[in-house]
């Protein structure tokens, strides 16, 4: 699992500032600011930014948050995979194949 920037969105104006904003904010965790980094994935998606979900997931599961949470990051992960997040739909189908963060699930 790594941390992904959304940089398609830079493709679609109405995208750009989301886009922007994610590319600050893996920056920020790339730099060791997990605080930061969070405080902006979490701004990001609550305003239901898919990508932001995506990164925050991974720093749930991860174990990058002080309270970091398994469940809470499988529940991020789908919202990013609803959302057409392509890297967390490939993410969440391999990680209920496996089993990781839950029972397995192979439907």
């Amino acid at each position: 699992m790594r941390l992904i920037c959304f940089a398609l969105a830079l493709m679609f104006a109405p995208l750009a500032p989301a886009a922007t904003a994610i590319e600050e904010a893996v920056a920020t965790y790339e730099r060791g600011d997990l605080v930061a980094a969070r405080s902006a994935f979490t701004r990001l998606a609550r305003e239901g930014v898919p990508a932001a979900q995506y990164n925050l997931a991974v720093m749930h599961l991860r174990g990058d948050l002080p309270q970091a949470s398994p469940q809470r990051g499988v529940e991020l992960l789908n919202r990013a995979a609803r959302g057409g997040f392509v890297t967390a739909q490939l993410l969440l189908g391999r990680t209920l194949e496996n089993g990781e963060f839950g029972p397995r699930d192979l439907k």
